[in-house]
């Protein structure tokens, strides 16, 4: 394994620490702003880990489009993942503040993961890599 594979990895476990908190506040019916937060950091972070596999430099940024227009560099077909990005965008800075008192609800928060597992299976099977879902234990029981 080579450095840049290495440094990915780290940003895919880091991620994969995301899915497996939103899915566990998500089972305890937690907050869908911070399960909706949890899922697009995922995102973002399989994206990037994405860009780091490619020796790719990439801005600190949260953007999601300017993230993914990284990945569409080395991989157009990357451009599929457009509206998963675009919806998943607000969730980066929107929930985390005061002064954007937006509502969200449980249906917003299944929402933000299954965009965001959109995202990281489709990382996942461009690199090659296995796919990870999360524990099973986890999605058993979800509140609907």
């Amino acid at each position: 394994m080579n450095g840049r594979e290495a440094s990915a990895r780290g940003w895919f476990a880091k991620a994969d620490i995301d899915f497996k908190s939103a899915y566990m506040l998500a089972k305890l019916s937690g907050p869908p702003e911070t399960i909706s937060f949890l899922a697009q950091q995922g995102a973002e972070k399989y994206l990037k880990g994405y860009l780091v596999w490619h020796g790719v430099a990439f801005r600190k940024v949260h953007d999601m489009l300017e993230i993914l227009n990284g990945c569409r560099g080395v991989d157009k077909a990357f451009g599929q993942l457009e509206g998963d990005c675009r919806a998943l965008n607000p969730y980066a800075v929107e929930v985390r503040y005061p002064g954007f008192e937006a509502f969200y609800g449980a249906e917003d928060a299944y929402g933000a993961l299954e965009r965001a597992e959109r995202i990281r299976h489709f990382v996942q099977e461009r690199l090659g890599l296995d796919k990870e879902k999360p524990d099973a234990s986890l999605q058993r029981g979800l509140p609907t």
